[in-house]
């Protein structure tokens, strides 16, 4: 990909945040629940889940959204 257009997903206050690369910047806040998720998720989001691109995340959010 682009350089600078990985991303990675982690929680914060118990909520997914997406972050930039550098673990630092915020890209976007979600309403989803970190607790809502299943289990093998939740793990991968407390170490910071890499997100490759905008359609990975977008279908990652689809798919974790009401």
């Amino acid at each position: 990909g682009l350089v600078g257009s990985e991303m990675c997903i982690r929680d914060s206050d118990g909520r997914v945040v997406v972050y930039y690369e550098d673990f630092v910047t915020i890209y976007d806040y979600t309403d989803i629940k970190v607790t809502d998720l299943p289990i093998e998720l939740q793990r991968e989001i407390y170490v910071g889940m890499q997100i490759k691109d905008l359609e990975e995340l977008y279908e990652f959010l689809e798919d974790h959204t009401s």
